[in-house]
């Protein structure tokens, strides 16, 4: 487990999951995922029975068929938590920040993140984009799948806790069809854009780790002055 700034830190309590050490204090944390798909023999218990249809009689055509289907799946696994895993999670914390990473453990990474949860009670509120609709579903999925404990008060029965703010949520204001990407809206707002398509963040991981984690670095910053734009985070000061 590593995160981005090796910066010195008040130590909270421990748990054999865990040595990362993230300080107590209110306020807000602005977080992010990012994900990739599961290793190939992981993939290959959960992929589904891909088919031609019915009125395709020539085999060519048929196989063609077949194989453009399993790489449209392949190729959108990273979205889905049972054909995903969490490569990393980027939160900013009072202008600092920390990006836990999967070094081969994806159950103690999310675990971290949880303690954060658990550590910070209800002093932190965590502001992400989508956050409802991807980031949060994506994790607990994920620590049922692994054995995580998720922490009760992540969920209020049907609601998510009001510790979470989702900025999407925000821009629609009540109309849930009114749907744009981070990167859309941060330009329409004038406060930059994303570098990458999510979809090829896995490549970038995988081959240039510094450049991945500046990606998720970059994201982090477009999420945090998109809150400030909303009125959800003050706006920092000139220097």
């Amino acid at each position: 487990m590593t995160t981005s700034q090796d910066i010195p830190m008040p130590v909270m309590d421990e748990s054999p999951m865990t040595k990362l050490h993230i300080p107590r204090f209110g306020g807000y944390a602005v977080f992010d995922i990012e994900t990739g798909p599961l290793p190939d023999e992981e993939l290959a218990r959960v992929k589904p029975t891909f088919e031609a249809p019915s009125n395709y009689k020539d085999p060519e055509k048929i196989r063609a068929h077949i194989e453009q289907a399993e790489a449209r799946w392949k190729e959108q696994a990273a979205l889905d938590a049972v054909t995903g895993r969490v490569l990393c999670i980027g939160t900013r914390l009072k202008g600092k920040t920390w990006i836990l990473e999967d070094n081969d453990s994806e159950d103690v990474l999310i675990d971290t993140f949880w303690q954060m949860w658990r550590d910070h009670s209800k002093a932190l509120m965590y502001v992400g984009f989508c956050c409802k609709r991807f980031d949060l579903p994506f994790l607990i999925r994920r620590s049922w799948a692994l054995g995580v404990s998720v922490p009760s008060d992540v969920r209020d029965g049907r609601y998510w806790s009001d510790r979470v703010i989702d900025l999407a949520e925000i821009w629609q204001m009540g109309n849930p069809g009114d749907t744009i990407s981070l990167s859309n809206l941060c330009k329409f707002l004038g406060i930059g854009e994303k570098t990458l398509d999510g979809k090829e963040f896995f490549k970038l991981w995988t081959e240039n780790r510094e450049q991945a984690l500046a990606y998720v670095e970059h994201d982090l910053d477009l999420t945090e002055r998109l809150a400030q734009v909303l009125g959800v985070l003050p706006v920092k000061a000139a220097a």
